[in-house]
This record gives structure tokens, C-alpha cells and sequence, in this order.
């Protein structure tokens, strides 16, 4: 079985490159994981690899945050304790972590946007419930999900591309 190929990276469309904010109150990180996979073949938990994707992303998060709201992303150290990846696989290469994380504090193992007050947003290792460990500090607000652009809408996008851009010259001609 040949594996979906992936998005291309952030070009500020939500649409363009599969990546959508789920709203769920309270979810653990292990049941936005399964719900991103039954969305269909390709989706998981986005992955962050760039300052730019992560702004956009920050965007797509419609919810109003409250102090220490969270919002899963697709990063785990559970495999190997300091040794985080993303769930489909892509490099971890870009992080935003608030200062002094990924700290472990108690079995932190699963990646959260991690809203604080007067600091905003960035990255924080949490428990897989983060909200039943903390239920008086911590709600979540849902989780990040993306999907590979089907090769078929890539290939109308390129072509759509390359026949504007020729229609442009063929009018400087004339």
C-alpha cells in the first residue's frame, strides 16, 4: 500500500493544505488522536515544522482561550522519554516550547498548545488528560488535525498556476 503523500506546508489556506481546529471540550490527547484518524485515511494530529506554519496554525483556533487552555498537536515522547516526534512521521525539527520545557513533570509525554496569560501561546509537555490531572488549572479546547492534499486537487492547483501564469504572458504580447 503506497503512502498518502503529504501536504504542502503552510500557504495560509486552511483548505489548501488540510489542516482544520477540532473544538473539544476536555478530550484527552489519545482520543484526539483516534478522532483524527477517523476522519479518514491521511489525517492525524498536525505537526508544527516551521515559525510560519505555527503562526498559521495559532490562527485557526476559533475558540476565545482562557488561562492555560490547551490544544493538542500531534507531538509524543512516549516511546522514548526527551525524544519527541510527530504522529505522521514528519521531521521535529522546529519547536516552541514556553521556557523550561519539555520538562517531564510527572509523566508529560503528549505535546499542547498551552495558552497562558500575558504570554500567549507555545508548547507544553502534558499527561494524556491533562484536564483530569488538573481539573481546577487546565481545559482543553480541542486539537489541530491535518491531511495530505490529494495528489488530484495538487495537480488542478499546479496546473491551475501554470495556465494563469501563461494567460499573463500571451496578454503582454499582445
Amino acid at each position: 500500500m503506497q503512502a498518502a503523500p503529504r501536504r504542502p506546508r503552510c500557504n495560509g489556506s486552511a483548505t489548501a493544505t488540510g489542516i482544520e481546529y477540532i473544538p473539544a471540550t476536555n478530550i484527552t490527547w489519545s482520543g484526539a488522536d483516534t478522532a483524527a484518524g477517523l476522519l479518514g485515511a491521511g489525517w492525524d494530529l498536525a505537526s508544527i515544522t516551521s515559525a510560519a506554519e505555527n503562526v498559521f496554525v495559532l490562527s485557526l483556533i476559533t475558540t476565545t482561550p482562557t488561562d492555560r487552555m490547551h490544544v493538542w498537536i500531534g507531538g509524543t515522547d512516549s516511546a522514548a522519554e526527551g525524544t519527541w516526534t510527530w504522529t505522521n512521521g514528519d521531521p521535529f525539527s522546529y519547536t516552541n516550547w514556553f521556557s523550561g520545557e519539555p520538562n517531564n513533570s510527572g509523566d508529560e509525554d503528549y505535546l499542547a498548545y498551552d495558552y497562558r496569560v500575558g504570554l500567549s501561546w507555545a508548547w507544553n509537555d502534558v499527561p494524556n488528560d491533562v484536564h483530569g490531572v488538573h481539573p481546577s488549572l487546565v481545559t482543553v479546547g480541542g486539537y489541530i488535525v491535518e491531511s495530505p492534499v490529494p495528489v488530484p486537487a495538487a495537480a488542478w492547483l499546479l496546473a491551475s498556476a501554470l495556465l494563469g501564469v501563461a494567460g499573463m504572458a500571451r496578454r503582454r504580447k499582445t
